[in-house]
């Protein structure tokens, strides 16, 4: 049994609605939507979202209860509540905790719907994949414990992104400064995101190991144009008819030539038309978001893959720049996902995806209560 429980439509005793700027005080008195009468005790705290109080209920010990402002008080955020709500806690230094959703007339209708300030390439592609998953990672943000694969991966980039910007700065980028530098970024990334499911000290120094010879393949593949970069980590932009937000992403490396290039880390050779087509929608979106800030076309759309093999390998996949009936079908998929994101449909989208997903144990008890609903609205 659940030590959280949720409440909706929690009203003052006199019908006046708290809330608007109005505070709640040690003392006053709420009933939830089952008529249970909940009494305000000591104040604790107030945050952005709402406010916390200790309640008191009849015959039950003091628990804790979160006030939202109305402003906060959104669908997907109810969701999330109703996630934690279906979890056992277990803890001698944690009492029962009660969470308490406020609604205001002014809601009547619906919650306010959720509003990105802009678009991304990664961000559409995960909608698209899942839009479940979508929701539980960057709308409720359900932090999980980093892959191995995810770490090492960002540890490569960041350091392919230290050489690339030694080499354009005229600083140095030789194999020893760029080993400190990727010792620095492998230990920082697992500080800062969270523990990562290694299995013990010998198999991380081993991946370890693996990683640091795969970026020094790259350093000494012929991938390494005597030219100088024209952008490094390049931020831009693009504006999609009938997309109320703009699109944004970043750019790993762009050439001389304006060839937009993103890095890849792979544990096997990529096949090439597979791989134009799995990140069609980011190549395209470089595109369209260079001819914007440039006015003109680049030659080539490139992804250069660091396989992580035993004898690491640096594959470059080329793809030639879209015409403008691709360019079309990439802006459709942009306004399908920002409708999508902002009326909030989020539902499974089963595949072999599921297989490696960390939100598989979410998605089953978020299954399994629509499948109640379902009965439940049954005649």
């Amino acid at each position: 049994m659940s030590i959280y429980t949720l409440h909706r439509q929690v009203r003052c005793l006199d019908k006046t609605l708290c809330g608007n700027g109005g505070k709640y005080s040690t003392g006053d008195v709420l009933f939830s939507d089952r008529g249970k009468r909940i009494v305000l005790g000591r104040y604790i705290a107030e945050g952005g979202e709402g406010s916390v109080f200790a309640v008191h209920l009849p015959s039950e010990t003091t628990l804790v209860t979160k006030l939202y402002h109305p402003t906060r008080r959104m669908r997907w955020r109810e969701q999330k509540l109703r996630l934690i709500c279906s979890r056992p806690i277990r803890s001698s230094s944690l009492h029962p905790a009660i969470a308490l959703v406020k609604k205001f007339p002014s809601e009547a209708s619906s919650p306010p719907a959720i509003r990105p300030d802009y678009l991304s390439p990664s961000s559409v592609k995960s909608y698209l994949s899942c839009s479940l998953r979508f929701f539980f990672e960057r709308v409720a943000q359900i932090r999980k414990s980093t892959t191995v694969a995810l770490h090492v991966g960002k540890a490569i980039h960041a350091t392919l992104q230290s050489f690339n910007l030694a080499r354009w700065q005229g600083e140095d980028s030789s194999e020893t400064a760029m080993e400190e530098a990727f010792s620095t970024h492998f230990l920082e990334l697992e500080k800062t995101e969270g523990p990562v499911d290694y299995a013990d000290e010998e198999t991380r120094q081993k991946v370890r190991s693996c990683a640091w010879n795969t970026v020094k393949a790259y350093m000494d593949s012929d991938e390494v144009s005597s030219q100088m970069p024209r952008g490094v980590e390049v931020g831009l932009s693009a504006t999609i008819p009938g997309l109320p937000v703009p699109v944004r992403g970043v750019i790993d490396l762009v050439q001389h030539d304006l060839t937009a290039v993103d890095y890849k880390s792979a544990a096997a050779k990529p096949d090439a038309g597979h791989a134009a087509f799995d990140h069609e929608l980011q190549l395209v979106t470089y595109q369209m978001m260079i001819e914007e800030a440039t006015g003109d076309t680049p030659p080539s759309l490139d992804l250069i893959y660091l396989v992580k093999t035993k004898t690491p390998q640096v594959i470059r996949v080329k793809t030639p720049p879209a015409d403008e009936q691709r360019k079309q079908r990439i802006a459709d998929l942009y306004r399908i996902a920002y409708e999508g994101i902002t009326t909030e449909r989020f539902h499974p989208q089963p595949g072999i995806q599921c297989s490696w997903c960390q939100y598989r144990k979410e998605c089953s008890e978020w299954c399994k209560e629509v499948v109640q609903k379902s009965f439940r609205s049954l005649p």
